[in-house]
């Protein structure tokens, strides 16, 4: 099929369209890639799921291109945009220079640029490209999360301090929303609670400490579930039915309490968790601030934790 093109998505909902519209000939399993050759359009076309992150899209190029050897490749995609007069067609010129030569690395430089002009001026102008004219809109920053969160590579949920990843391959990312939010709930409470900053603070991470802020921040899940609008039970129900099938592995670590224990520390906060929002007139926000008790952790103190 050397006259083909080859359409590539990372994800199911992205090719949906398409695969829909397109009579289907085939499919064809290459590695961890699905591939649907056929025709769309009087086209001859491959579909491909990718899957999700760089080098599940590195691998499945270079399988298709083996395999069916297309003219073509185009990615399709979800994208979004964060300023109304952004328009559907509009093209975003990055002008920021950079060295870096891989594609992440860019990106990176992109994201710091970006990141150190909000925090400088609270303002962010961007250039489009509109029917053929330049045209400089300003975006206005918005106090948001402190944390970002992306798809990543393998199968683990980590945070860093300043990000949330989780990887496509995480056993747990094909749960319910409330289950995987429970996850994400985790990571994103280690990073409230400045986790990276006490280890770097106090000799790094020791299998003692390790297990004090890892029960604190399944503690403080609950809180986070409650607030994003989550039954908080949700948390112990993601290790009821995790732990039994992973018990062997960082459930049972010596650095984490065991999968039933972690739930039992969850449920424990449900009666507090409730107390908060039935104070005040109908309050929908349980603030942990207040509500929520910190592990006593050895060491040295960080300001303002």
């Amino acid at each position: 099929m050397n006259d083909c093109i080859a359409i590539f998505g990372a994800v199911k909902e992205e090719i949906a369209g398409i695969k829909r519209a397109m009579d289907i000939s085939d499919r064809v399993r290459l590695g961890k890639t699905d591939a649907w050759p056929g025709k769309w359009g009087g086209q001859n076309i491959v579909l491909v799921r990718s899957g999700v992150g760089k080098q599940r899209a590195e691998d499945s190029t270079l399988q298709v291109i083996d395999y069916f050897q297309p003219k073509a490749l185009i990615s399709a995609g979800y994208a979004g945009a964060v300023h109304p007069e952004l328009n559907v067609g509009d093209l975003v010129i990055a002008d920021i220079p950079t060295e870096k030569s891989k594609s992440w690395e860019r990106i990176e430089t992109i994201r710091a640029k970006t990141e150190s002009l909000l925090a400088q001026t609270g303002t962010l102008p961007i250039t489009v490209r509109r029917a053929d004219k330049p045209v400089t809109l300003t975006i206005t920053g918005e106090p948001a999360c402190r944390s970002r969160f992306e798809i990543g590579e393998g199968g683990r949920a980590v945070a860093d301090g300043h990000r949330v990843v989780i990887g496509p391959e995480f056993a747990g990312i094909d749960y319910s929303d409330p289950l995987l939010a429970a996850v994400l709930g985790h990571e994103f409470a280690h990073n409230i609670l400045r986790h990276r900053e006490w280890f770097d603070a106090n000799g790094g991470r020791k299998q003692n400490t390790v297990r004090l802020t890892e029960r604190e921040a399944d503690r403080l899940m609950p809180w986070l579930l409650a607030n994003a609008g989550f039954d908080p039970v949700a948390g112990a129900h993601f290790f009821e039915r995790w732990g039994p099938r992973h018990g062997g592995w960082i459930f049972r670590a010596r650095s984490h309490d065991g999968w039933d224990e972690r739930a039992e520390f969850i449920l424990a906060e449900i009666p507090l968790i409730e107390a908060q929002l039935a104070q005040g007139d109908g309050a929908d926000w349980a603030d942990w601030a207040t509500g929520f008790r910190r592990e006593e952790l050895p060491g040295k103190d960080l300001a303002g934790r």
